[in-house]
């Protein structure tokens, strides 16, 4: 039998706080906070990048949306209050809006502002020109009765029971930003949770990260098509232990028809890891398997097909957005301690977005990153249709699931040089640090660096 254990829980007056510094936003937080709870606010960590993030792509739409007026921004799941501080701290013109439906994160958002000389109000009808909103409701009230341009949700756990009430009350051009930590049902460990809450299936395979990026976009599109709203996708990022992912919304009803038909349903081969878009037909096909390029289905009994999704088939970054969103975050650093790794991350979004070809094509990409690229104007849009396409393709491939017998795996920077010389397309991934995006297959990697690096004895080969 285990050891019994006998810690009795603290009582309110025996728990500690402690203050915390996040980007010059000092905040007071419980001792037992690292995990959510009814008695106390919730604080983590280790989700500084998603604040980053959030904070950052506010800043980008401040200085890209022509609207003179403030831009009403809301942090729905404020928990202490940090990213609606860190918003209202360091972008201009914003009026932001804290909510939380807890007493207590309440009691803590204000305690924060004390703390940090924040005015804030409760009503927003007598609210000052530097002070911040705070609200005590359920976030699904508070969105169906006020428009907001930025809103970002950031529940503990699955985002999509918020989804109806962001999306029908955004304005047009504004952007939700959406954090998902679902993770398990996402990235294919609890299938039935998945299908509850997304109405979609997996399957874990090499690119089950990216997989469950693009289920949740897909549910983000269809619940935006329901209120007539188109999508642009501006960023995704899954590091950690969270997504998160950045959408424009676009009004109208033939943009929302043209979004959805980039939500489609993929064939996966289980075996060769190879994929295929199911066609858009209301007729099935008579044999799903001869649609996959890999002959895995002659060589063997067993069904090795996998249908899933359905999901986001365009693309998963802007690159105008993502140029725009590297001026940004070069200004913040000059006055925020925004580490190198977050830099990293950044540029690899910005590589993800073109996946180049060729060497130069890079060069150019990163020559050119600290133009701002007009991702939305004021001007009222004519046009009836959203680009969406991408020239990157899709997943991402597992380096060390080559199996190179008698041959070892040369770096990762070798092999996307090398398949950009044999003119396929190839860049790293954030998704994983052992994989690359290309459009090349497994045997074509396998074929090229066995021809290239054990074919000639003069090239100097670096191994991992």
């Amino acid at each position: 039998m285990g050891r019994k254990n006998n810690k009795k829980s603290p009582s309110n007056d025996e728990i500690e706080t402690k203050e915390i510094l996040e980007f010059g936003i000092k905040v007071l937080v419980n001792y037992d906070s690292s995990s959510p709870s009814t008695k106390s606010s919730f604080y983590n960590d280790k989700m500084q990048y998603n604040r980053l993030l959030s904070l950052i792509c506010l800043r980008t739409l401040r200085n890209t949306l022509e609207y003179n007026g403030k831009l009403k921004c809301l942090d729905a799941f404020s928990a202490t209050g940090i990213s609606g501080m860190l918003w209202n701290k360091y972008v201009d013109n914003v009026e932001v809006t804290m909510n939380d439906i807890k007493e207590d994160s309440i009691s803590s958002i204000k305690t924060n502002c004390i703390l940090n000389n924040v005015q804030f109000v409760e009503n927003e009808k007598t609210i000052d020109d530097n002070a911040v909103i705070i609200t005590q409701q359920d976030a699904n009230v508070l969105m169906h009765s006020k428009q907001y341009h930025f809103v970002h949700l950031d529940p503990f756990g699955c985002p999509v029971h918020f989804l109806e009430a962001a999306c029908r009350n955004t304005y047009n051009k504004g952007i939700i930003v959406v954090t998902a930590t679902d993770i398990a049902a996402l990235f294919g460990n609890a299938p039935s949770v998945l299908l509850r809450n997304y109405q979609a299936t997996t399957f874990k395979c090499d690119y089950i990260k990216e997989l469950g990026v693009r289920i949740l976009i897909g549910a983000i599109c269809r619940t935006l098509a329901r209120c007539n709203k188109g999508v642009r996708i501006l960023y995704s990022v899954a590091v950690g232990h969270f997504i998160q992912v950045a959408v424009q919304v676009l009004r109208g009803a033939l943009k929302a028809d043209n979004s959805l038909t980039n939500v489609k349903r993929v064939i996966h081969c289980s075996f060769c890891q190879q994929w295929t878009i199911h066609p858009e037909s209301h007729h099935p096909p008579e044999n799903p398997y001869k649609l996959l390029d890999c002959p895995c289905y002659q060589d063997s009994s067993a069904k090795m097909g996998v249908e899933i999704g359905p999901m986001w088939v365009g693309s998963i970054h802007n690159q105008a957005f993502l140029k725009s969103f590297i001026s940004n975050s070069n200004d913040l650093k000059k006055t925020l301690p925004i580490d190198d790794d977050f830099m990293h991350l950044t540029k690899v979004l910005l590589l993800e977005s073109v996946c180049p070809d060729t060497n130069k094509k890079e060069d150019e990409l990163f020559s050119e990153e600290t133009n701002k690229g007009d991702i939305s104007t004021g001007k009222r849009e004519r046009e009836e249709t959203v680009d969406n396409s991408s020239t990157a393709p899709m997943f991402y491939l597992n380096l060390h699931k080559l199996n190179l017998k008698d041959m070892n795996l040369p770096r990762s920077r070798k092999i996307v040089e090398l398949l950009r010389s044999a003119n396929y397309q190839a860049c790293k991934t954030h998704f994983c640090d052992r994989s690359i995006r290309t459009n090349a297959t497994y045997p074509v990697i396998k074929e090229l660096i066995g021809h290239h690096f054990y074919h000639n004895e003069n090239m100097h080969i670096d191994f991992l």
